[in-house]
């Protein structure tokens, strides 16, 4: 909107010189070249203002990745406390799951690192990351999650920002409002959060916001 309105200002500007020189009573014909020049003022000002507002945008998007990422760095702090804490007072009983454990959390910090590198994600490939993560979540929980459940939905196009979805899936262990069942779920209508208390649909990257 401000660079339409700087451009519309601009090219008024113009006009309103060659209002002018018409109304002017004058022996010498109108300068056109000059009024030529401030035109292609006009329009270099206007692009340059569209540059501008271009830049203005990917700064935002690229603002709004990095709150993701430390939300995203947060979440992944509070499990490596989880499972440092567990190994320094190890239950004997459990040698084997804490195994596991430490397999799953390496395994699942190099996804992570993956999904950094590039958050937007097709869904199936996002699903087996994210699967594999609530396994971690639920071993440092001490619970056992229910195996996935695998359908025809599953092998929807759509994409979505693996970062994001990273964080909240920590976050709704960490806050004890998730059990077994993997959370998230693709429906008929798209992907969706499926809490004890609440049901939350997620949206899909839009195909602009690949492109861009």
């Amino acid at each position: 909107m401000l660079v339409e309105t700087a451009l519309v200002a601009a090219l008024a500007l113009a006009l309103g010189y060659a209002w002018g020189l018409k109304r002017k009573p004058s022996a010498s014909p109108p300068d056109f070249s000059r009024l030529q020049a401030q035109m292609m003022h006009a329009r270099n000002m206007g692009m340059r203002m569209n540059e501008l507002a271009s830049s203005e945008v990917k700064l935002e998007r690229e603002r709004q990745e990095l709150e993701r990422l430390m939300a995203l760095k947060e979440e992944v702090q509070w499990l490596l406390e989880t499972v440092e804490t567990m190994i320094q007072h190890p239950d004997p009983n459990r040698h084997d799951m804490l195994e596991q454990l430490l397999d799953a959390t390496g395994k699942s910090l190099r996804l992570l690192l993956n999904f950094g590198q590039g958050p937007i994600q097709p869904w199936p490939a996002l699903c087996d990351g994210l699967q594999h993560l609530h396994k971690t979540l639920c071993l440092a929980r001490e619970i056992h999650p229910s195996p996935p459940i695998n359908s025809e939905l599953q092998n929807t196009e759509n994409k979505y920002d693996s970062v994001m979805l990273s964080q909240q899936l920590i976050e709704i262990h960490r806050k004890d409002w998730t059990q077994e069942e993997f959370p998230f779920v693709m429906e008929q209508k798209g992907l969706t959060l499926v809490l004890p208390t609440h049901r939350k649909s997620i949206a899909a990257e839009a195909q602009e916001s690949l492109e861009a």
